[in-house]
């Protein structure tokens, strides 16, 4: 990525390709072109002899650097781990996603330097792109052997098919989980990747995500699309863009703000970040809001739109939110003034 504004009018898949046989040892591989990919967006890096080494075992602390590459977290926790020594390399990304709740340790160790596991990874990748639960019954012939505190995540992603398991049969939930097979995981969870401001036109994402400030997505169709803490700073547009589900606003220690323009429509919004302002003109519509992040700013809600608080100092349609569930209390014009919104327990 190169050049500062890009304009892309490919389907989803062909405008984040990169050219193939990025390592000297991936040409053939089974997640070569998965490699290729992440390793052209900046997410993932080889070693200084050229390789990928796609077979070796990835640590806990470098799935953390991968996802903090990927969401740009800017909120770090204080340092309570006792094998986390502040110089290391990886600290920073671990204590991001210790603060994004992404990772948790215990006993007071995060255990930086160990191989992470399937179904460790498995916790990690589901927390951090705040997946929907999935109730589907796990087929994995050692079933018994995941643990209770990995089975929601495992089984969710082995029916959204981002994991299959083992050739027999098995998901090995202790096993190791290799750079080649992490980078797999992520190519399927991601379908659209925008990490550079520029106006995009694509169609057909299962899940975008925005990685960069100054985006805009024209005539996108998604079924979900998360802004990360990247994004803010400056304005994302979403213009004449249907989400079939979730737009994710996570924002973050910057003010943030998201425009819906156009035809745009959003079955649900969901604002985790703090200092969000989410702005609709004219024609966009939201079926229905969900607001955990403070200091959130909700403007052009319609009447009737479902709202729940769950955090301090928002406002909806420019009225202070009491924590709880609501409406909005009727139409507004952005440029009109300030109306009146119902709060009340549902």
């Amino acid at each position: 990525m190169n050049w500062k504004t890009r304009i892309c009018a490919l389907a989803m898949a062909a405008a984040m390709t990169v050219p193939a046989a990025a390592f000297s040892d991936t040409a053939g591989h089974w997640a070569g072109a998965a490699i290729d990919r992440w390793s052209g967006e900046k997410v993932i890096t080889g070693f200084e002899d050229g390789t990928f080494q796609p077979n070796a075992p990835i640590t806990r602390a470098q799935m953390a650097s991968l996802l903090d590459k990927i969401f740009g977290w800017n909120q770090r926790a204080e340092n309570q781990f006792q094998d986390l020594p502040d110089s290391a390399w990886y600290a920073d990304a671990i204590l991001k996603a210790n603060a994004a709740g992404v990772i948790q340790g215990g006993s007071g160790m995060v255990r930086p330097g160990d191989t992470i596991t399937r179904q460790e990874a498995a916790v990690m990748l589901y927390r951090a792109f705040c997946m929907e639960r999935e109730e589907q019954a796990v087929s994995f012939t050692d079933a018994g052997a995941i643990a209770s505190w990995a089975m929601e995540a495992v089984s969710t992603m082995a029916a959204k098919g981002y994991i299959t398991g083992m050739p027999d049969g098995s998901f090995a939930p202790q096993g190791q989980l290799t750079r080649a097979q992490a980078a797999t995981i992520l190519d399927k969870i991601v379908s659209g990747y925008y990490d550079w401001a520029g106006v995009y036109i694509a169609d057909g994402a299962k899940l975008a995500v925005v990685r960069a400030p100054g985006v805009t997505l024209l005539d996108v169709t998604a079924h979900d699309i998360l802004l990360t803490p990247a994004a803010c700073g400056s304005e994302t547009v979403l213009n004449h863009v249907t989400v079939e589900n979730r737009l994710m606003v996570q924002g973050g220690d910057r003010y943030t703000s998201t425009e819906l323009m156009g035809e745009t429509e959003v079955e649900r919004l969901i604002i985790t970040g703090e200092n969000a302002l989410v702005r609709l003109h004219d024609k966009a519509k939201v079926g229905e809001v969900v607001i955990s992040g403070k200091n959130a700013d909700v403007r052009g809600l319609k009447k009737g739109t479902p709202v729940t608080v769950n955090a301090e100092g928002v406002k909806v349609n420019g009225h202070a939110m009491e924590q709880g569930s609501g409406e909005a209390g009727r139409d507004i014009s952005t440029s009109g003034p300030t109306i009146d919104v119902v709060v009340g327990i549902a």
